[in-house]
């Protein structure tokens, strides 16, 4: 599961716990957490809620006095987008940690619940747990998704003079995804280019933060924003599938097909036609493939 094989992980949990070789292994709470997680990264909400079940036979109160198991059902049933579960486990918890408090702040922020996600920051800020830098994505996602700008700007802010934290490129991405969302544009390009001139001396990548700047220029038909956005991706050579294909888009959505077209053919001739491979995943029989 640690080495990016949840599914494998997961065949073999359930080989453990069963006795078609003779013998059956009981688990314990890593057991669990394990299963969880791999559970989490594939989505398979049925398997987990089976394991949850098993969990609440096998050791009793694990998942409300084990802060590792807890914390795992609350990511799992976020990400699944059962949030009534999720908060249920999180009510009934003894105690919580910082990943805890984040698991539940992202789950109800992804899912378009941000003012109920920035509640559970300041209760976790009053019960005197210490946001790390996932917290501030998640508290930066939330902002977002409900249109808080000058907030989700205060913040960023607080991130870093109060809790020393340093800035990364998924919270950059986070502030123009922010600005980008209420057609703030000129103000997100003169952020990038402060943010480029900095990280960019320390060796940082700033390319997802690039390509959601053109997915906010296709949000609102912004053609010349989108021109000089995809101009700035393609001189550093990165992501060149994914912005010939947004730009391509960005002039779609403006009813511009001569120039979608001609955006095409010049990501034919770079070569690269297939662009970035896609990935799905089928269940039958609550096997992944």
């Amino acid at each position: 599961v640690q080495n990016g094989m949840p599914q494998e992980g997961l065949n073999l949990l359930v080989k453990m716990y069963s006795d078609e070789d003779g013998f059956r292994v009981e688990g314990n709470c890593l057991t669990f957490v394990v299963g969880l997680a791999a559970c989490s990264y594939l989505t398979d909400l049925e398997k987990g809620k089976q394991l949850h079940a098993k969990l609440i036979r096998t050791l009793t109160n694990a998942d409300t006095s084990n802060v590792a198991v807890g914390t795992a059902l609350v990511d799992l049933y976020t990400k699944s987008g059962y949030l009534k579960y999720a908060q249920d486990v999180f009510d009934l918890m003894l105690q919580k940690n910082v990943v805890t408090w984040t698991s539940i702040i992202m789950g109800y922020a992804v899912h378009g619940f941000g003012f109920r996600a920035l509640e559970f920051f300041q209760q976790m800020i009053e019960m005197g747990v210490e946001p790390n830098e996932v917290t501030f994505v998640s508290v930066l996602t939330a902002c977002s998704h409900c249109g808080l700008v000058d907030e989700g700007l205060q913040y960023f802010n607080l991130m870093r003079e109060k809790y020393g934290l340093v800035p990364k490129e998924d919270h950059y991405t986070c502030l123009i995804d922010m600005l980008g969302r209420v057609g703030r544009l000129e103000e997100a390009w003169t952020l990038l280019e402060e943010i480029e001139d900095r990280e960019m001396s320390k060796g940082c990548s700033t390319g997802t933060t690039w390509t959601a700047m053109l997915g906010a220029c296709q949000l609102h038909g912004n053609v010349e924003m989108g021109r000089r956005v995809a101009k700035k991706i393609l001189e550093s050579k990165k992501e060149v599938s994914t912005t010939y294909i947004a730009l391509s888009n960005v002039y779609a959505a403006a009813g511009m097909w001569n120039e979608a077209y001609r955006v095409r053919e010049s990501w034919k001739r770079e070569g690269d036609v297939n662009g970035e491979p896609g990935l799905s995943r089928i269940c039958t029989n609550l096997v992944v493939s």
